[in-house]
């Protein structure tokens, strides 16, 4: 989920609050967010060592600091202009560490206790590029680590034509502008999404611990799962 776009009075909308009104315009989608400090509070360690992958807008990093969570936190995103995003939230916190780049410049053999993935996997190919994504995860994440994954998942495309309506009825009557509804639905056409049950394939070939899906909303969907 990114992009730019105007309110409803045409004021030109920065790219942090694009990213907040498409996030805004689907049913619930925030509540994804309310997991984290959960899992953080009921890992076996008071301390967790966290992974934020894509933290371009700084909404993991906002829950995790508001949680009390003191282990380090090391968010990474490809882009340095997201990156920018997270660093307004992130402040002076010696606790949290910000890389511009993927998975690939992290340290062989760093691992970490809990990792989120929230809206990465699905701009992904399904051409080995997901599965490989996985593994990277599965890699770094810890003995009984927990990873948090949030990806947009459609069974079919006649799902995503039920489910349309009621983004827009939802949509009309929070006041999200035209612009943010048309790019969430253009992204999401063109996005290479797969379905659920391809995600699980792709779960179990990376050797990722059966994760269960905690958070459903029109076409994304949240699961949480340890690492074994």
């Amino acid at each position: 989920m990114s992009g730019t776009g105007r309110n409803v009075k045409g004021r030109a909308l920065g790219r942090l609050e694009s990213y907040r009104q498409l996030k805004r315009a689907i049913p619930g989608l925030d509540n994804i967010y309310t997991i984290i400090p959960t899992l953080i509070h009921g890992s076996n360690n008071d301390t967790p060592s966290i992974l934020i992958i894509g933290a371009g807008g700084g909404r993991e990093i906002e829950v995790i600091k508001r949680s009390g969570a003191l282990g380090q936190v090391t968010a990474i995103d490809p882009s340095a202009e997201n990156l920018n995003l997270a660093r307004a939230v992130t402040g002076s916190d010696s606790n949290i560490k910000l890389i511009n780049g993927t998975m690939d410049i992290l340290p062989h053999g760093e691992t970490f206790d809990i990792i989120t993935s929230l809206f990465v996997m699905h701009h992904l190919p399904d051409d080995c590029e997901k599965l490989e994504y996985l593994r990277s995860i599965k890699k770094h994440l810890a003995k009984s680590g927990v990873l948090i994954h949030a990806d947009a998942c459609l069974e079919e495309a006649r799902e995503l034509e039920r489910l349309v309506s009621y983004f827009e009825a939802t949509s009309d009557a929070l006041g999200i502008p035209d612009e943010i509804v048309s790019l969430e639905l253009s992204s999401i056409k063109n996005l290479p999404l797969i379905s659920e049950e391809r995600t699980y394939e792709l779960f179990a070939q990376s050797e990722i611990f059966n994760p269960q899906v905690v958070f459903r909303t029109l076409w994304y969907r949240c699961w949480v799962g340890k690492n074994t």
